[in-house]
């Protein structure tokens, strides 16, 4: 395929799409029998349709999914693209001997709580007050069942066992998960395989053209292969499980989560190819900056460690007085009990939430030393911004409880705690500096690198 022939029909975007617009896409296509078939393959926990898109019957099969994770909206702008293409008889995706998969939004439940801040230009604050993501346990990506040692995990989401059933339907060469890193700290694409050297320098060359940063370094760089700078090797559960045993005296307890979609379908078909395009929202100079900072990065990391754990023993002392007013059946009822409330007296040891865990910062001999500029944003912003914005989802739930007193209190009370942690944060982040990406050059990163990796399978067949 000629990526640049496509890219050049990617439309302009002022915001990313709603999930009431991708229904609407989908009953277009429905009504104008573009594609060659389009299926409810079920509803959300919250009753919503999820669909399934196939255009062609290509010798490849592909499989777009959007919404994984129901913060990361450049997905729902790519799926809505693709399918308009497709819809076109886009010459280029046509004649390229693909069968065309897509579900345009498996999480509509958790999308629908995004849209407070994703139909807006991007703040900070904004994004931070209208914030969800559930936890590991209870997301589509990572409920799918795993054992391995003592990690049992079998309970998987209601939309991720809707995930499942396509998946062992469709069979695919190649998954594409829709992933973003929802924020801010340079791009970068992980692969459970190596898609080689052209490939991996196209993906780096797309994402340059557009004006993203790359993010050469991860956390966890030590427990993935490097196929390049800027492109690694996805990590498994039972990976990082088997690193927080090293540093952890109960990683049982730390892992509450079960394995990713990518790693299901590699066990029903070992060849396939997954592509994750984690694209940051948010352009910044020190991502992915070598500059040294002068400042320790185990001292960043612990400072950031304490700062979430005062946050959390705030809403916690808040809880013991306004838990007979809450709702439980509200959706960020679960998120902040098994979160926060649950984990009391597990706090010590770090956020369920958190990337970071205090025993490994603490005893890490890999963080004793200087830290590079990208790598002390990458702390502020993942450990410290995004951490805080899982955190607020408490505010959001007692805002859901009709008014009272103690409620009402307990909001200023709490708003007053997040703006000056937020305003700590921003400023040590030098916030102003920040510029956001368009949804367009999102989009066509997104889209342009899934072709690459399906050229890079074709290439290879």
């Amino acid at each position: 395929m000629n990526i640049d022939r496509v890219l050049a029909k990617v439309p302009e975007f002022s915001r990313f799409a709603t999930v009431k617009e991708l229904g609407e896409l989908v009953r277009s296509v429905e009504d104008s029998r573009s594609a060659d078939e389009v299926r409810c393959v079920g509803r959300s926990a919250g009753g919503l349709p999820i669909h399934h898109l196939r255009f062609g019957r290509g010798r490849i099969k592909a499989l777009f999914v959007g919404f994984p994770h129901p913060n990361e909206p450049i997905g729902g702008n790519t799926v809505q693209t693709l399918i308009k293409l497709l819809e076109e008889n886009n010459e280029e995706l046509c004649s390229s001997d693909i069968e065309w998969n897509i579900i345009p939004c498996i999480d509509p439940d958790g999308a629908m709580l995004n849209e407070q801040w994703t139909q807006e230009p991007f703040s900070l604050d904004r994004h931070m007050r209208g914030f969800h993501r559930q936890e590991y346990e209870d997301q589509v990506e990572y409920s799918f069942p795993i054992r391995h040692r003592l990690l049992q995990f079998d309970d998987i989401k209601h939309e991720a066992a809707i995930l499942r059933d396509v998946l062992n339907d469709v069979l695919p060469d190649f998954y594409y998960p829709l992933h973003n890193n929802a924020g801010a700290g340079g791009a970068y694409f992980l692969s459970n395989r190596d898609l080689g050297g052209k490939a991996n320098q196209h993906l780096i060359a797309v994402a340059k053209e557009y004006g993203l940063g790359i993010q050469i370094n991860l956390p966890y760089e030590q427990l993935v292969q490097r196929f390049a700078d800027g492109v690694f090797e996805i990590l498994p559960t039972s990976r990082w499980y088997d690193s927080l045993s090293e540093t952890a005296s109960d990683p049982d307890h730390l892992v509450r989560i079960g394995c990713a979609s990518w790693e299901y379908l590699v066990e029903i078909k070992p060849a396939a190819v997954t592509l994750l395009a984690e694209l940051p929202m948010l352009a910044h100079p020190s991502d992915g900056s070598q500059v040294h900072s002068g400042e320790n990065l185990r001292r960043i990391k612990l400072g950031i460690d304490a700062q979430n754990k005062f946050v959390a023993a705030e809403i916690l002392q808040t809880w013991d007085d306004v838990s007979p007013f809450i709702e439980t059946s509200n959706p960020f009822y679960k998120k902040v009990y098994q979160g926060v409330v649950s984990q009391r007296r597990s706090l010590a040891a770090g956020l369920a939430f958190s990337p970071a865990r205090t025993e490994d910062t603490l005893f890490n001999s890999s963080y004793s030393r200087e830290a590079v500029e990208g790598e002390r944003f990458n702390v502020l912003f993942l450990e410290g911004y995004f951490v805080l914005c899982h955190l607020y989802e408490f505010v959001r739930l007692l805002k859901a409880v009709p008014e009272k007193p103690e409620i009402a209190a307990a909001i200023q009370r709490l708003d007053k705690i997040f703006s000056d942690v937020l305003r700590s944060i921003s400023t040590r982040m030098e916030a102003d500096k920040f510029s956001q990406i368009s949804p367009r050059s999102l989009t066509s990163v997104q889209l342009a690198s899934g072709l690459v990796a399906l050229n890079a399978i074709m290439d290879l067949q």
